[in-house]
C-alpha cells in the first residue's frame, strides 16, 4: 500500500463534509467516485506496481483529485437546482430533435451493422473468438465515418437519459418507460454492459439531482456505503488472489497460458497484478483458488476497482520510454485524418495485455486510460495538471450556466453524472467528444440564452406546476 495517498482520503473527506453541511451531497458526487474508484484501489494494489512508475501515478492521481475536490466545493457552495423549473420556449425546439434522435439513431446503427452481438450469441455454432469479433466490427470496427459511431454512443449516454429524465420529470410515464425500454433494448444489442450500466447510472443520477433533496442524501449515504463495502471486499479479492497465485507459481501448473504470461512478464518487467490474476485461465484450478465472492462481485471488483487502476499503471509505465516517445498532440483531435494511424489504446493492448493472454485479447484491443493517464502519456504531468483544469473549469461553467430552465436542471445533472463516472475509466478528450460533454456545455449555453425568452405562454398555471410535483 502507498501511504502518501492517505492526505488525498483526508481532501476528499473534508470536501464531502463541505458538500453535506451547505445541503448540497449530490454535488459531491464526483469526489465520491474519484475517492473510492481511483484513489482508493491504488492505495490497495500499488505495492504491485514498480515503484517508479507508482509514484508518478500517484501525483497524477492527487492533481485530478485537487480539481474534482475544488470543482465540487464550487458547485456546492453555487450551484442551485430549482425546486421548480419552468418550461422555456427553447424547450420546445429542442425536444422533437431529441425524440427523433432517440427514436431513430439505434435503427440506423442496427441496419448498418448487419449483425447484431446480443442475437447472434444465440446461435450455437460460434465459437467466443468469432463472437466476440462480431461484437468489435459492431462499435469499433463499424463500416462508417467515425463521428456517426461516436452519435451513436451519444444516444445512450446523453440523449436517452435526457429525454427520458424529461419525461419522469413531466410525468409522462408511459413515454418514460417506452423511451427506457427502446433504450435499453439497444444499449444491450452490443452484448457489452457497459452501455446498458452508463445509460441507467446517467438517467438514474439526474433524476435523483431533480428529485427532493432528501432524496439526493439518501442515495449518496448509501453510495458511500455500498463502495465501502466494496472497497473492503477488494482487499479481501486481493489478498485471496496472491494467495492463489503463489499457490500456481509453486505448483508447477500446467494451466492454459500461465507459461507463456510468466515469460512476457519477465521478457517486459511488468509486474504481476492482482488484475493479472483475474485474467488467467484458472478453468483448471477451481477448486484450489480461493473465493469468498459471487461470479457477479468477483466481476464488479475487477471491473470497477481493479481493471482501471491497473491499466493506468501500464499507461504511466509504456509512455514515453517502451512507447518510444510521447504521444503527438493532434491525437487529440477527433478526425481520423488526423490522429496516428494506430490509437494509442491499441498499441498498449497489445503490448501489455494481448502478448500476455492471447487467449483473452485479440490484435484490435483497445485498453483506454483514465484521465490523468491517457493525459500523461502526452507529455508528462504539466498535461495531467492541464487536463485537470479543463475540468475544474467546465465544472464551474456548468454551474454558472445553470438556469430555472427544466432542460437547463437536466442537463446540469448529465453533466455532473459525467463527472461521476467517467474521469476513473475517459480520458478528458473522450469526455468532452466521444461521450458528449461538450454537447451538454453548448446545449447548456444554448438554454442560458434561450432563458430570456420566457416561460412558454399558457393558458394555466398547470403547464408549469404539473411539471415540478
Amino acid at each position: 500500500m502507498h501511504y502518501l495517498a492517505l492526505p488525498l482520503i483526508g481532501v476528499h473527506a473534508l470536501a464531502i463534509v463541505f458538500a453535506f453541511r451547505r445541503g448540497q451531497e449530490m454535488q459531491a458526487l464526483p469526489g465520491i467516485s474519484w475517492l473510492f474508484l481511483a484513489v482508493l484501489p491504488f492505495w490497495i494494489v500499488s505495492g504491485r506496481f514498480a515503484e517508479d512508475t507508482a509514484n508518478i501515478q500517484l501525483i497524477g492521481i492527487s492533481v485530478v483529485s485537487i480539481a474534482i475536490c475544488l470543482s465540487d466545493a464550487f458547485a456546492s457552495a453555487y450551484a442551485r437546482v430549482p425546486a421548480k423549473t419552468e418550461r422555456l420556449s427553447i424547450d420546445g425546439l429542442l425536444l422533437p430533435v431529441l425524440v427523433v434522435f432517440v427514436l431513430l439513431i439505434p435503427i440506423v446503427h442496427l441496419l448498418s451493422a448487419g449483425h447484431v452481438p446480443l442475437i447472434e450469441r444465440l446461435n450455437p455454432d460460434l465459437s467466443p473468438e468469432e463472437l466476440a469479433m462480431i461484437r468489435e466490427n459492431f462499435s469499433k470496427l463499424l463500416a462508417l465515418p467515425e463521428f456517426i459511431k461516436v452519435v451513436f454512443n451519444w444516444n445512450i449516454v446523453l440523449f436517452a437519459p435526457v429525454l427520458t429524465a424529461y419525461l419522469v420529470k413531466t410525468e409522462r410515464w408511459r413515454g418514460a418507460v417506452f423511451v427506457a425500454v427502446w433504450t435499453v433494448l439497444y444499449a444491450l444489442a452490443s452484448s457489452a454492459r457497459l452501455p446498458f450500466i452508463l445509460y441507467l447510472a446517467n438517467t438514474f443520477l439526474i433524476i435523483v439531482l431533480l428529485a427532493p433533496p432528501r432524496v439526493g442524501r439518501t442515495v449518496v449515504i448509501c453510495t458511500i456505503g455500498g463502495l465501502s463495502v466494496l472497497t473492503a471486499a477488494t482487499q479481501e479479492r486481493v489478498a485471496a488472489l496472491d494467495q492463489w497465485y503463489e499457490l500456481a507459481s509453486a505448483s508447477g501448473t500446467e494451466m492454459p497460458g500461465f507459461g507463456q504470461f510468466q515469460a512476457h512478464a519477465s521478457r517486459t518487467g511488468l509486474p504481476v497484478t492482482p488484475g493479472d490474476m483475474e485474467r488467467l485461465d484458472d478453468r483448471l484450478l477451481d477448486e484450489q483458488r480461493p473465493s469468498t465472492f459471487t461470479r457477479y462481485g468477483d466481476y464488479a471488483v475487477y471491473r470497477a476497482f481493479l481493471g482501471p487502476i491497473e491499466v493506468a499503471n501500464r499507461w504511466y509505465a509504456f509512455f514515453p520510454d517502451a512507447s518510444g516517445g510521447w504521444r503527438p498532440m493532434r491525437d487529440l483531435v477527433p478526425l481520423p485524418g488526423l490522429r496516428s494511424a494506430q490509437h494509442a489504446a491499441n498499441r498498449l493492448a497489445i503490448w501489455a495485455y494481448v502478448e500476455r493472454f492471447p487467449r483473452n485479447y485479440f490484435q484490435t484491443s483497445r485498453a483506454y486510460a483514465g484521465l490523468d493517464a491517457d493525459a500523461y502519456s502526452y507529455g508528462g504531468l504539466i498535461l495531467v495538471a492541464l487536463a485537470g483544469f479543463v475540468l475544474l473549469i467546465i465544472r464551474i461553467l456548468g454551474v454558472l450556466l445553470l438556469s430555472s430552465g427544466r432542460l437547463s436542471a437536466i442537463l446540469y445533472g448529465l453533466l455532473l453524472s459525467f463527472y461521476t463516472v467517467f474521469p476513473f475509466q475517459a480520458s478528458i478528450q473522450a469526455m468532452l467528444f466521444s461521450h458528449g460533454m461538450l454537447v451538454v456545455f453548448v446545449g447548456m449555453l444554448i438554454l442560458k440564452i434561450g432563458s430570456q425568452m420566457g416561460p412558454v405562454a399558457r393558458g394555466s398555471a398547470r403547464s408549469v406546476v404539473a411539471d415540478d410535483k
